[in-house]
């Protein structure tokens, strides 16, 4: 199982309010200490992203807006005046309302020597219809 797909099983446990010590750990030790949150903040997940290299891309093909670094996820959302500290269900909502799809996956900058980047698990949120 990659580290993805942890990511992906912990942000669904955390938004069904299960159990997510485990995959947190998996992901974050020994890194980050403190003990396991009670809550996901978005910061705390770029730092999710930032440890495994990973990607976060949002876009909006309507408002033709597209962020696929997560530098420029990032600085869209300071521009924004996003709370970084809030509930990182706060991010999917708000977001998601507004018509982006918010789309994690492996760099494929960092993982070019990796020969199944090309079949790393991918997962993203979008609004419902």
């Amino acid at each position: 199982m990659d580290e993805l797909r942890i990511l992906y099983e912990l942000l669904n446990k955390y938004a069904q309010n299960e159990d997510y010590s485990t995959e947190f750990i998996k992901l974050v030790s020994p890194r980050l200490v403190g003990g396991i949150p009670s809550k996901i903040s978005l910061d705390l997940v770029f730092q999710i992203v930032d440890i495994h290299h990973f990607n976060v891309a949002m876009f909006n093909i309507d408002k033709k807006e597209h962020f696929n670094t997560t530098e420029e996820v990032r600085a869209f959302l300071i521009d924004d005046n996003f709370n970084f500290d809030a509930d990182y269900l706060d991010f999917i909502e708000t977001y998601t309302q507004r018509g982006y799809f918010i789309n994690f996956e492996i760099n494929t900058e960092w993982s070019s020597n990796n020969p199944f980047v090309g079949v790393m698990t991918r997962f993203g949120y979008k609004a419902a219809d």
